[in-house]
């Protein structure tokens, strides 16, 4: 942001506003149906007041101010707003207990789903506010860091790309497991009458909700160690690249997409690094091939 010859920071910047105020809408939408109806003022108000900030950021970097002037002129308190969504999630949580309450009346096999979906909910509010601290804490050591680069320019690259792939990497990384969470939910409550088709659901949720744990660790992780050599180990081809398709086979199945695997063998690679690659990869295939045709994927 402090080189505004580049474009692509603010237009970023300005795309992740467009995307919040998106996620927004569809949170309040939720929580209407929920019957928790609840607005987002406070925080609508924060993701302008950010998006007026740009423009500061860069009028002042323009003019040749130091990162530190910049930073104290366009501070923003962003208290309320955080509040304003941990009374959101409780509401939401208070919301999907009540309707797992009302579902429990109906069969006997319906309380072991309802403790099973609060444990759920409770984990996925406690990863949400987990996340929430370090990035926080995060915020506050990126804000130090840049005091110590006013005698150090010749490190402001490196560092900015730094931040900027670990900002990509929790909102890439982190929404397909809250979709399915979302989408599963909501297949939960329509086939409450089927206890197969319940358990299968909730094994999904389950699996979505550890994902986002080992997500969060390895976020944590890059937090603490940046960029380091990898810790290359035989993977078997094969098992790898079939058990990144079944996390991703309920997005697959609803494009109508076909995805062919002629694989053998194993390589030397990072699990982890390597599950990112390959899951962003089939992910991003089927989120931007155009709506009007199925994907086909070739591995």
């Amino acid at each position: 942001m402090l080189r505004p010859e580049q474009t692509r920071y603010p237009e970023a910047v300005l795309a992740d506003a467009n995307e919040a105020t998106r996620l927004i809408n569809t949170l309040e939408a939720q929580s209407a149906t929920l019957g928790a109806p609840f607005t987002l003022i406070k925080t609508r108000t924060m993701i302008e007041a950010y998006r007026f900030l740009l423009n500061e950021v860069q009028t002042l970097s323009a003019q040749g101010e130091m990162p530190n002037v910049i930073d104290e002129a366009v501070q923003f308190d962003d208290y309320n707003a955080i509040r304003e969504i941990d009374t959101l999630l409780d509401g939401l949580s208070e919301a999907v207990v009540l309707q797992v309450e009302k579902v429990e009346d109906d069969a006997e096999l319906l309380s072991v789903i309802r403790f099973r979906i609060i444990f759920l909910v409770i984990a996925f509010i406690a990863a949400l506010l987990l996340n929430q601290y370090h990035v926080r804490r995060h915020v506050q050591s990126v804000r130090l860091m840049n005091q110590r680069l006013e005698s150090s320019n010749n490190h402001v690259g490196t560092a900015n790309t730094a931040l900027q792939q670990f900002a990509g990497m929790v909102s890439h990384d982190m929404s397909t497991p809250l979709r399915h969470i979302g989408f599963y939910s909501e297949l939960v409550e329509e086939n409450c009458a089927e206890p197969a088709t319940v358990r299968e659901h909730v094994s999904v949720i389950k699996n979505a909700v550890v994902r986002m744990d080992a997500l969060i660790s390895s976020l944590l992780d890059f937090t603490r160690t940046g960029f380091v050599k990898p810790a290359l180990v035989p993977v078997d081809v094969s098992a790898f690249i079939n058990g990144v398709v079944q996390e991703l086979r309920s997005t697959i199945e609803s494009r109508g997409a076909t995805v062919n695997l002629q694989l053998s063998g194993c390589v030397l690679a990072d699990p982890e690094l390597l599950r990112r690659i390959l899951y962003n990869l089939i992910d991003n295939i089927l989120k931007y091939v155009p709506t009007d045709r199925p994907p086909h994927i070739n591995v």
